[in-house]
């Protein structure tokens, strides 16, 4: 009995949305989505003016909170030679290498906020000049089981070379055609092969090819989307490390031919 009221509410609230105008709908979800993004936004502008960083004297693009000295100290003497490892394997200059600032976080909600509340279990981001670590998300993922057993490369190092190839791209396309004339896999499985693999995590070449075999794999779009996303087909177990490594395969396809 109760089954039956339930599916009769259901088609009673069905038929009551189909007499809604389809323009009002989309009016609604985008009112909504553009008050989520203020929030998001507000937040973000309120972190920016009010955490207070420490900064490496010898090295003024880094900045760090307490209880992430050891890896402020790490950045600080091989930021340079990163930055030059990525014009090297990109062949280019950075265009501005020193406006580049590279933050460490050793709270994940202040890497959330700092990065207008995206990528909350990231281990780092970046923007035009701007690179995002955080150093607990690191931590964990280097302390896991796995990492115990075999070589891990999302390190301080690996992760910072990852980012600082997404700025390098970025600062010769502007940000708007970065996301939109660039799809996802490209960009993503560039800078996953300029770091060495630092972003596909446990997932090996068998794993992904494996998948890919299997009907899971990611859509190789032409362009990009204005809000990116992971677009993939079937089950990708390990979520985006899956998507990384069958991203870099792509591009190092490519790269040989």
């Amino acid at each position: 009995m109760y089954n039956l009221l339930m599916k009769k509410h259901i088609r009673q609230t069905l038929n009551y949305l189909k007499c809604i105008p389809r323009t009002f709908v989309i009016l609604f979800i985008t009112l909504i989505s553009l008050f989520l993004a203020s929030c998001s936004t507000v937040q973000g502008m309120h972190a920016r003016v009010t955490y207070e960083f420490k900064q490496i004297s010898e090295e003024q693009r880094v900045f760090y909170e307490p209880g992430t000295e050891r890896a402020a100290d790490i950045v600080s003497q091989q930021l340079s030679e990163l930055i030059k490892q990525v014009e090297i394997s990109q062949f280019m200059q950075f265009k501005d290498a020193a406006i580049i600032k590279v933050y460490l976080f050793n709270d994940p909600l202040r890497y959330k906020r700092f990065r207008y509340n995206t990528g909350a279990q990231s281990l780092g981001g970046s923007t035009t000049n701007e690179v995002f670590l955080s150093l607990p998300t690191i931590r964990k993922r280097l302390a896991s089981e796995l990492c115990q057993k075999e070589v891990c490369l999302e390190t301080v190092e690996g992760i910072l070379l990852h980012e600082l190839s997404h700025i390098h791209l970025r600062q010769y396309l502007g940000s708007w055609r970065y996301v939109t004339d660039v799809p996802q896999w490209f960009h993503e499985g560039f800078a996953t092969l300029i770091s060495g693999g630092a972003g596909a995590g446990r997932v090996s070449v068998k794993d992904a090819r494996d998948l890919i075999l299997s009907g899971s794999h990611l859509l190789p779009h032409s362009s990009g989307r204005y809000f990116q996303r992971n677009e993939t087909v079937g089950d990708l177990r390990f979520g985006s490390f899956t998507f990384y490594r069958q991203s870099v395969m792509f591009v190092s396809f490519f790269a040989e031919e």
